[in-house]
């Protein structure tokens, strides 16, 4: 179990760890620390990674990092908020913080962070910035190598969290964008844009599936790590019982299925959020992300069985990486 990994990484710390950590800063010869350090997170979760970096406060800092997996995100988490107390001149992070970009070399080709490039655009659904970005080299680089390069930037401009969040669509340029600006104002652009944001961007979707016509409404603003400690997939499935001859609601059934719905985001509350509804073959489909507790699976399917006038049905599963998403990719 990963609690045991987090344990036995604070007790390495408290054992002589952080000394290790002081003197590899101050450039003292000695164990391989690297190794160490790896194989320690590794007991954590074996696909966490780790960062050693100057601090944001703090003169050094310890991240780990989650790939942007949800999963992973809450034991890194879990790690850093473990710490017995952080000493004199150190800080833990659970997720990569920002560092300064740097200089690379992709398939022989030298990027300087400071000649790039950016150009964004709001995307008011979604509530994110789309970027294009150039770098001088780009020219003679394949898109993969690019990306490569792009994500490498946007990680260090803006630390692991914040480019995750209010990045969107990333387009690698070949030529220099028409009044592009450097890498270093980026931060202050998607800190100025997200607090401009509401958290609620619906967007509705139409498709046909299994032969039935489906019509879902989801709110694609709804940040994941936001919302960390609801890892519960809540869908409640009501059944409608006057439809149209696509399986939609009548105006009267619409109206039923208005109250029903108020009637869950009341009983829910604060312990979740709302995604969004789907209708599906005269069924009404309501997705909550709900935190984990002992009791919440049963006390949704008592709410359900209090209804006479519709069929109800809760059906809750963990999904810490909120995976039902890719159902309306």
């Amino acid at each position: 179990m990963f609690e045991e990994g987090i344990q036995a990484f604070w007790e390495w710390g408290q054992a002589g760890g952080r000394q290790l950590l002081d003197s590899a800063i101050a450039g003292e010869e000695g164990d391989d620390l690297p190794g160490t350090i790896s194989g320690l997170v590794s007991d954590i979760h074996p696909s966490l990674q780790w960062q050693l970096a100057p601090g944001m406060v703090a003169e050094h800092s310890l991240a780990l990092s989650g790939g942007g997996l949800g999963t992973l995100r809450i034991i890194a988490q879990q790690w850093a908020e473990s710490a017995p107390d952080e000493p004199s001149g150190w800080e833990f992070h659970g997720a990569r913080i920002p560092v300064e970009p740097p200089y690379l070399t992709i398939e022989g080709v030298a990027l300087d962070p400071t000649q790039l490039t950016w150009v964004a655009e709001e995307d008011t659904v979604y509530e994110q910035l789309d970027v294009g970005v150039f770098v001088p080299g780009f020219e003679v680089l394949d898109d993969a190598a690019r990306m490569q390069a792009i994500l490498t930037y946007l990680d260090a401009a803006l630390g692991e969290d914040k480019s995750e969040t209010w990045i969107g669509i990333i387009e690698p340029l070949a030529e220099p964008p028409r009044r592009g600006r450097p890498l270093r104002d980026l931060a202050d652009r998607v800190a100025s844009y997200a607090a401009t944001t509401t958290g609620e961007g619906w967007e509705i979707i139409e498709k046909e599936e299994y032969g039935a016509y489906t019509i879902a409404t989801i709110n694609r603003a709804l940040k994941h790590l936001h919302h960390l400690d609801k890892v519960l997939h809540c869908e409640i499935i009501v059944g409608m019982n006057d439809t149209t001859q696509l399986g939609l609601p009548t105006d009267v059934e619409t109206a039923d299925q208005g109250e029903i719905e108020d009637d869950a985001l009341e009983t829910i509350g604060d312990q979740g959020v709302f995604l969004g509804r789907e209708t599906i073959a005269g069924h009404r489909h309501l997705h909550f992300f709900v935190k984990d507790s002992e009791t919440f699976a049963e006390d949704i399917a008592d709410w359900a069985e209090e209804f006479d006038s519709h069929a109800v049905e809760a059906i809750v599963t963990l999904d810490p990486d909120w995976s039902i998403l890719n159902r309306w990719l």
